[in-house]
């Protein structure tokens, strides 16, 4: 059901008018604003264009136009962008500072979208990583983009009404603060993220209901999404913790721990339809195996972990390439997720590669922040130049 009066309300509190404010802008009465924020009027039709524009928002927003849509669109259009950004760029930093000058302008373009809003202040969460690494958190432009992006992050937090951007920007902010030592703020955020402690989750309960509600194949359509966010957060949690064993642990742990992790997601695939919600992860649980092989000092173990690498990329090339042949296939998965395994293609799987090169080479010739703050000090955890070449030179 549409709600202008709620819309109203939102929007305008968003960019803290009053009530009187709205009405002078508009040549109304506070009186006729109140009203339709209450539900108890609305606005004439002659109105909405103006309303619209002076709370800096679409007719479509105003009048409560379903927001899924625009959102993927809106979120597809960026992701493309910011893809484009990362094949233009040579190292994961550089790339990193072209998405925040890319979303900057866009959210000073948009300042009511609230998916632009998010991203930035993801991006900006990114970023923050390689301005700590470098030493270089208390330069005057980076405070500025950083207050910008809390600013952006707290619009999203209590305006959009979204609950997936919300946990994003939570989890951005969070990083945001971590990386400038501010471990109280980003506690506070992280404090606002959904916990896995317990059995009491709403998608089991969804599962269960929806079995007594429905009957069986609806339940297992329900089962289908909850095993992929499952393989997403598993992956996520297990993945990122992979960055610090990889540089920091004994090289051998690291190696046992990758093999494990190969394994476990090996599990996972043999769903067909989870392949692609593993990507990501796997290419990191590679890249990392492979500079722990390195920092042991076993360039031939490294080339054939980079060949598995390899193999993996091309498989799920081959995969993704099937499921878009394949009506059946392809209607199983969500805009979004077809929208990124249609750019799995040879130039993605190049891009995925030098990305990854990028990453390992900088701290293997001691040129670089790619690693984190505590591996820089750390002797053992760097990788011998000589090793890397002979790395290189066999793949």
């Amino acid at each position: 059901m549409i709600n202008i009066g709620e819309n109203i309300k939102t929007s305008r509190k968003a960019l803290g008018l009053t009530q009187e404010e709205l009405a002078v802008q508009i040549g109304v009465t506070p009186q006729a604003v109140s009203r339709w924020e209450s539900g108890s009027g609305l606005p004439d039709v002659t109105l909405i264009v103006s309303l619209a524009d002076a709370l800096s928002v679409t007719t479509d927003m105003l009048l409560g136009v379903d927001r899924r849509d625009t959102d993927e669109s809106e979120l597809a259009s960026i992701k493309e962008a910011l893809d484009k950004l990362d094949k233009e760029n040579k190292t994961p930093w550089d790339a990193a500072g072209a998405k925040v000058k890319y979303m900057l302008e866009l959210v000073e373009s948009k300042p009511m979208n609230h998916v632009a809003a998010a991203v930035f202040t993801e991006c900006v969460a990114d970023l923050s990583r390689y301005m700590e690494f470098a030493g270089k958190n208390d330069e005057k432009w980076w405070r500025d983009l950083r207050l910008k992006a809390i600013g952006s992050g707290t619009q999203v937090i209590r305006f959009s009404g979204k609950p997936e951007w919300i946990t994003r920007t939570h989890y951005a902010l969070a990083w945001i603060y971590a990386h400038d030592n501010d471990y109280a703020s980003a506690r506070e955020h992280i404090n606002k993220l959904p916990s896995i402690k317990g059995n009491r989750l709403k998608e089991s309960m969804l599962q269960q209901i929806t079995a007594m509600e429905f009957g069986l194949d609806d339940m297992k359509k329900v089962l289908t999404n909850n095993l992929r966010e499952l393989t997403l957060a598993y992956n996520k949690e297990l993945v990122y913790a992979y960055e610090e064993i990889c540089w920091l642990d004994d090289p051998n742990e690291a190696i046992s721990y990758g093999n494990w992790l190969l394994d476990l997601m090996a599990s996972f695939q043999k769903r067909e339809d989870l392949i692609p919600y593993c990507r990501g992860f796997l290419w990191s649980v590679y890249k990392y195996m492979v500079i722990a092989h390195l920092r042991n000092g076993d360039s031939d173990a490294a080339v054939k972990t980079w060949n598995r690498f390899d193999a993996e990329l091309k498989r799920h090339r081959d995969y993704y390439a099937r499921v878009l042949a394949d009506e059946s296939l392809r209607a199983a998965y969500e805009e979004r997720t077809i929208n990124s395994i249609m750019k799995h293609d040879d130039k993605k799987i190049e891009s995925i590669k030098t990305a990854t090169l990028s990453y390992i080479e900088e701290p293997a010739y001691n040129k670089s922040i790619t690693a984190p703050k505590s591996v820089l000090a750390s002797v053992n955890s760097k990788i011998d130049p000589k090793v890397y070449a002979d790395f290189k030179s066999k793949i």
